[in-house]
């Protein structure tokens, strides 16, 4: 038998401020949207608990942030300009990502009929299909590049895209990787996509035609989601580590061998080349 898991604040999908590289939106575990000032390192605003968010928070250029909420079929908008929150029902969606200022894009389930890549004016409340049959798309790891409109479409061995401007596909030479990644975020200029595996933190370099690996991880510290600063010069991600130790005396009974597996999350910074690495806000165990 496995010792009892110990979870502590589990911090997740950090995503930067296009305005401000200091503001970052995240969730906390389990359905609280968080705003943060990593450069005050203070918090700015949290949400009431919204359920499960399913998908990593965007945040515009119009300085309103959207994510999606699979268990209840909504997708959510907070506008920073007052932290106005609005709710809006479209279905069972995957993902949510600012197209524009005024329009996001969306997986929206099909049913029998399969997924569909579909758009949402936030301000018309107009919905219009792209794709209408986007099965395809669904290998994607959910990454778009807004100035040059690609949605990855990663596979084990092709990292290909689709071009959302002029509606065509596009093979990706090989990568050389067995492996499909996890999570994955296009650099602003639109050249690379950077990834993470089970094995570490990587990029896909588009012009060279060749992967490259950036940071290492191993079953007791890895990474998970993440996001590239406007720049281009900064990743903030979540940072996952376990170990297992020994677990509170008011709990001894209760434990095999009186041993918890710890857990919990950080969100860090580093460079694009893996470098200076810092916890910029640091999961602590609940007690």
């Amino acid at each position: 038998m496995q010792p009892y898991t110990h979870i502590g604040n589990r911090y997740a999908t950090p995503t930067f401020s296009p305005l401000d590289s200091n503001m970052i939106a995240m969730e906390k575990y389990s359905g609280y949207l968080l705003i943060y000032d990593i450069g005050k390192q203070e918090l700015v605003y949290e949400s009431e608990d919204l359920g499960f968010i399913t998908g990593k928070p965007d945040w515009g250029e119009n300085n309103i942030i959207c994510f999606p909420n699979l268990q209840s079929d909504l997708v959510y908008f907070l506008d920073i300009d007052g932290f106005t929150l609005t709710r809006v029902s479209l279905g069972s969606t995957k993902y949510t990502e600012w197209l524009n200022d005024s329009t996001i894009i969306f997986f929206q389930d099909g049913g029998r009929y399969g997924w569909h890549l579909l758009t949402y004016n936030y301000f018309s409340g107009e919905v219009a299909t792209l794709v209408a049959d986007a099965g395809n798309l669904l290998t994607s790891t959910d990454s778009y590049n807004k100035k040059y409109g690609k949605i990855l479409i990663a596979t084990e061995a092709n990292m290909a895209y689709y071009n959302i401007f002029t509606n065509t596909f596009h093979d990706g030479p090989y990568s050389g990787s067995t492996e499909k990644p996890l999570f994955s975020v296009w650099h602003p200029r639109g050249d690379r996509v950077y990834y993470l595996k089970s094995s570490g933190f990587y990029y896909y370099d588009y012009t060279t035609e060749s992967e490259h690996s950036i940071k290492e991880s191993c079953d007791t510290r890895y990474y998970h989601s993440f996001d590239i600063s406007k720049d281009g010069n900064t990743v903030i991600a979540e940072l996952h580590q376990q170990w297992i130790d020994k677990a509170p005396e008011a709990h001894q009974y209760e434990e095999i061998n009186g041993m918890w597996n710890y857990y919990n999350t950080h969100i860090v910074t580093f460079g694009l080349d893996g470098s200076n690495e810092k916890i910029v806000l640091e999961g602590v165990l609940d007690k």
